[in-house]
Parts: structure tokens; C-alpha cells; sequence
């Protein structure tokens, strides 16, 4: 009889036993397993039944064998594992009885219970029937129904928060010691991930009768932006991929939006220090609250035993909303801010005892006008010369680039200073650019002949401060005035804004989410884009594929970094100088492929050193 599975496009051989015991290390680490187990004692109103052919544990990891072998997230995939590609030494690791004459259909049946039982314990947005649409009606009371239990399902919520973290937790656990960091930089940014099926528009939803069909998927929501990256308003047409509104491209994409918290290097200088590896994972509807996902976000990496050393987000993170939501927080637990500003946000943003808060940096209050207001043409110009390669557009962006740092070099004379670390309160001593032992001005108020010899002796005079129009607390006081970490609000950041320190870092870590994003998205990978490879129902379904798409993202970042440094090693030793960064060199070999390249010339001299 002809064997018709070589001519199945899915079927893949046998499971590689390497691949089935990474996966449950990584599962194992997470204790996950566990924690699935003991929600569902505390959920469970009657004694249970016989034990399952999957426990929990298997089922993990067998997702994530899917994920990791890159093929689509579907049940039918974790049913053809284990119908025809399942070996008796797999099985025994996974715990599953090995029976290859069980039938196609028994083992779909079996992953879909045994994955039901993850979903059940974390579905914070239960639906009656997942099998075919609901009407209006019936989704009405599906809402209240949820308003009745909302204890029930905040506390599901918290379980799934719980569960994709503990998951990711695992990735970082497995990077060796000496490149994992003290404290993480974390990089924060949304990604859209559009559903399998076709949305519906809440305007359209409240015209609808009762007895009229919703969307398959009602807990989604649109996402939409102009062809400027700004949100599309109210005028945008909410059905399509690709619309015009307003005379404009409009994307709309009915999807979930995920929060990726990327781990980056410190030192823009060495980005290859630590693996970029999705650290912190969050979902929600598209453009609902992600300021509340990201301190969400950041609220669980402190749970995990972490500290924060910068966090660096888009404009729809910071500065944004109240700063009380997670501004004032981060700031409050000694982390770095590094922002952007929008266009009407630049200038004088706020005042403290007579100092002046300039494009998030204090400042004395003698600047010059022409200095507070330098900002916004040096934003117009970068901002309309981004991305553009024509040699016009080059030449703009660099010449307002240059004027910029003269700028910054400037404003550095006028700048605050701080005199100590904040205290437990969250106050911390600044000194006035006149005051201390290394003033970068002089001024009539704090008069400081010590300094000024010391600067006569090195041949760099001080700047004089003049202009004072109503001197405040910062000028009387000889030596120092207290500031408390938040009254800088929204807007006060780290480093100075558009200084090279500033372009480095943000630069940086920027590009490191956004390289992640796509890479996660890749089609010729992952494909998270694609909706048709997570077909299962459900807010909470589609963000458990997601979540163990990115494990497996993770493990692959983590072998190719490890790799890399491999190849490193093994080029210094043989005495190959190879360039620090290889962002910008052609690659047509994988790491593993060119580590095995090197491990052979460095055998054939060892051989050739041993003949002579």
C-alpha cells in the first residue's frame, strides 16, 4: 500500500528528540504546569475524572514544538505530531503513552481537551458558543454575564498575565550568567496582530437588530493609522485592510494589539552585549489604554525578581496621560525615561522655584530665548527629512544636525546638575550651573572665586549668566535646592534631549523593538502577522498562540546570539579579525553553519600542528 504521507505538504517526519527536550526545559523552567494545575483545583466544583492522555505539561511543551519547528498554530498540527511523527523516545519524555495506532481523529480530540484546559483557567472573555456566531442579542447577554462574574474573570486575567510572563521568564533564565545584565534596558513598543475574521465597527454594531449576526470575534478591535503613523479618527472607513479617508491612506486591520518589552544593551556603543529577547509580553484591543499594558508590563518584571535601568517608548507611552499611571512610578523606582517629544510639546514645560524645565532637562532661568526655542526647527527638519535617502534630504538633515549640537552644547551651560542621589522620599539636591566645586558659568548671585581660579588655570573661562528678570529659590540659595524625582511631570527625561547621549540610547533601543517586531513577523519564519496560522476562537486563544509563538522567537534569538559569540571565539583564536558589528555585512550562511566551517579549519590545523 502507498504511504500517501510523503505527499502531505504538513507532514514532517519524526519529531527531532533535541527539539522535544528544549521545549520542556523551557517549560520546566517556567512552572507553568503547575501553576495551570493548582488554578484548576481551585476552579474545580467536582471530583475529577480519570487522568487525561495529555497532562498539562505535554501539552505545553507540544505547542511550543510547533512554534518552535515554525509551522502554523494550529490543533490539527499538535494532532499530526502525535499521530505520525511521534517517537517512542519523544513520548517517554513528554509522559504520554506511545500508541501509533491511534486514530487521526481520537488524538485532534485529545489536543483540543487538553489545550481547552489551559484556555479554561485563563479566559478572561467567555462566550457560550465559539462555534458559530452569536447574535446581538446573545452577545449582549454574554457581556452582562461577565459583568455579573467580573471577580471570576479579573482573577483569569491575572492568571494569563501570570502564564505568558512566567513563560518568557524561562527564556531569560536560559541565557548563560555572563550575558545576562544586573538591569534591564527595556525597550517598549505595540505591535498589531490581525485576527481571522472579519471585524465589526462599534458604530455598525449599535445600528444592527437584535437578531443580526456579530463578528466571530467580538472582543477584537480595529486598528487604525494614516499613512502619517497617526491614528485615523473617527472619519477613517472601519472595514478593510486598505481604505481612503480623507484623501489619505487609511490601514484598518480588525487584530489584537500585543506590548513587546525588548531587552537591549545599555552602551549603544555594543549592541551585541545581551540577546534581544521579548522580556515582558502584554495584549489589549488596539489603542485601548497601552499605557496601563505597559506599566502592567513593568509592575510584573519587578514581580520576577527584576529591576529596570532605562525604559524607552513611543509617543503613545510617554509623555502621555497622567504620570501618575507610569511616568512618576518608573522614575520612583530610580529607572532611567528616555522620550520623544511631539511638536507642540517642546520648549518651557514646566517651572520650580525660579528653574526652568526645557525639552525635559532643568535649566537656569537666564537662558537665552533663542535657546529655549531652538528645539522646533531643528524637530521640523529631522521629522521631515525621516527615512528620505535623496541627497537633498541628506544634506537638510545634516546641516540642522550640526546646528543642533552646537545648540545642545550651549543649553549644556546653562543645566542643572544633581548634587546627590535621590533619597527615599525622592528627593534629590540640584545645584545651580554656578555652584560646586566644577561651575560651567558664573553668576553675580553665587559669587565662587575658587572656581573661577581653577577654571583661569585650565584656560576655559566661564560663561557669565545675566538676565535675571526675577531671580527664584534656586538663585538664593548659596549651594543647593531640593527637587522632588516627579516634579518634572510628563516631560523631564534622563538625558538631554536630541544630545548625542540621547540620539545614542534612543536610537538604539528603538530599533532593537522595531527589529523584533519584524522579525516575529517574518512570513518566511514565525509569520505572527499572518491570522491564518492561529485559527483557534477567542481574545484569550489567539493571545496564548502568540505568547508561544514568542517563546519560541526567544529560543531562536537566544541560539543564533550564542552562535555568533561562538564564531567570535573561535575566529580570535585562529587569529581572524572580524568586524565588531555585523549588522551591515552580507550573510548567505547561518551561524551554525559557519561555526561548523571554523570548528573544521581549526581541527585540520590542530592535525597539521600534530604531523609536524
Amino acid at each position: 500500500m502507498t504511504d500517501t504521507r510523503r505527499h502531505d505538504p504538513a507532514f514532517r517526519g519524526p519529531v527531532a528528540t533535541a527539539t522535544v527536550k528544549k521545549a520542556l526545559e523551557l517549560v520546566d523552567a517556567s512552572g507553568t504546569p503547575a501553576l495551570i494545575e493548582l488554578w484548576e483545583s481551585q476552579d474545580r466544583t467536582q471530583a475529577g475524572g480519570r487522568p487525561p492522555y495529555l497532562n498539562i505539561r505535554a501539552t505545553l511543551a507540544l505547542w511550543l514544538i510547533i512554534a518552535m519547528e515554525q509551522q502554523p498554530m494550529h490543533i490539527r498540527r499538535v494532532a499530526l505530531l502525535l499521530e505520525t511523527r511521534m517517537t517512542a523516545k519523544a513520548a517517554r519524555l513528554l509522559g504520554i503513552a506511545y500508541d501509533p495506532d491511534l486514530t487521526a481523529g481520537r488524538m485532534y480530540e485529545r489536543a483540543r481537551l487538553a489545550t481547552n484546559r489551559i484556555l479554561r483557567v485563563t479566559d478572561a472573555y467567555p462566550l457560550k458558543n465559539r462555534h458559530s456566531r452569536l447574535t446581538k442579542a446573545e452577545y449582549a447577554e454574554e457581556l452582562q454575564r461577565r459583568e455579573e462574574m467580573k471577580d471570576v474573570l479579573d482573577r483569569r486575567a491575572r492568571r494569563a498575565e501570570i502564564l505568558r510572563n512566567q513563560l518568557l521568564e524561562a527564556n531569560y533564565q536560559a541565557i548563560p550568567a555572563k550575558f545576562r545584565p544586573e538591569r534591564i534596558s527595556l525597550s517598549v513598543d505595540a505591535t498589531r496582530v490581525r485576527t481571522h475574521a472579519r471585524g465589526m465597527s462599534k458604530a455598525r454594531l449599535a445600528t444592527m437588530n437584535d437578531d443580526a449576526t456579530v463578528s466571530a470575534e467580538p472582543d477584537m478591535g480595529f486598528y487604525q493609522r494614516g499613512s502619517n503613523g497617526k491614528s485615523a479618527g473617527d472619519n477613517a472607513v472601519a472595514e478593510g485592510s486598505y481604505k481612503r479617508a480623507n484623501n489619505r491612506a487609511v490601514i484598518s486591520e480588525y487584530a489584537l494589539e500585543h506590548e513587546f518589552g525588548v531587552l537591549c544593551s545599555p552602551a549603544p556603543s555594543a549592541p551585541g552585549r545581551y540577546p534581544s529577547l521579548i522580556v515582558g509580553l502584554e495584549n489589549h484591543v488596539p489603542g485601548v489604554d497601552p499605557i496601563g499594558a505597559a506599566r502592567q508590563m513593568v509592575d510584573n518584571l519587578y514581580e520576577r525578581g527584576h529591576t529596570l535601568e532605562h525604559f524607552v517608548g513611543d509617543r503613545a507611552y510617554m509623555p502621555k496621560g497622567d504620570p501618575d499611571r507610569l511616568i512618576n512610578p518608573l522614575r520612583e523606582r530610580g529607572v532611567k525615561l528616555v522620550m520623544d517629544y511631539m511638536k507642540g510639546q517642546l520648549g518651557l514645560q514646566a517651572q520650580k522655584d525660579g528653574a526652568i524645565l526645557i525639552d525635559g532637562a532643568w535649566y537656569c532661568p537666564s537662558m537665552p530665548k533663542k535657546l529655549i526655542d531652538a528645539s522646533l526647527p531643528y524637530q521640523t527638519v529631522a521629522r521631515r527629512t525621516f527615512g528620505k535617502t535623496d541627497p537633498e534630504s541628506k544634506a537638510e538633515r545634516a546641516a540642522a544636525q550640526d546646528v543642533w549640537s552646537k545648540i545642545v552644547a550651549q543649553r549644556e551651560t546653562y543645566l542643572f546638575r544633581p548634587k546627590e542621589a535621590p533619597d527615599e522620599r525622592g528627593r534629590v539636591p540640584m545645584m545651580c550651573p554656578a555652584a560646586g566645586n566644577a561651575p560651567t558659568a558664573t553668576c553675580g548671585l553665587k559669587p565662587n572665586p575658587k572656581a573661577q581660579a581653577q577654571a583661569n588655570r585650565n584656560k576655559r573661562p566661564l560663561l557669565p549668566i545675566v538676565g535675571f528678570a526675577a531671580p527664584g529659590k534656586v538663585c538664593d540659595n548659596k549651594t543647593s535646592t531640593s527637587f522632588h524625582i516627579n516634579d518634572g511631570g510628563l516631560f523631564e527625561q534622563y538625558y538631554q534631549w536630541g544630545s548625542k547621549e540621547w540620539q545614542a540610547v534612543h536610537g538604539h533601543m528603538r530599533n532593537r523593538v522595531e527589529s523584533m517586531n519584524q522579525y516575529a513577523k517574518d512570513d518566511s519564519t514565525f509569520a505572527l502577522a499572518a491570522p491564518g496560522r492561529r485559527r483557534m476562537r477567542g481574545f484569550t486563544a489567539q493571545s496564548f498562540l502568540v505568547a508561544m509563538t514568542i517563546v519560541a522567537v526567544n529560543a531562536q534569538i537566544l541560539l543564533d546570539f550564542l552562535l555568533e559569540h561562538d564564531e567570535q571565539d573561535i575566529e580570535a583564536e585562529l587569529g581572524i579579525i572580524s568586524p565588531a558589528r555585523r549588522v551591515n555585512r552580507t550573510r548567505r550562511t547561518s551561524a551554525a553553519q559557519r561555526l561548523e566551517g571554523l570548528r573544521r579549519n581549526r581541527k585540520r590545523g590542530d592535525s597539521l600542528t600534530a604531523r609536524t
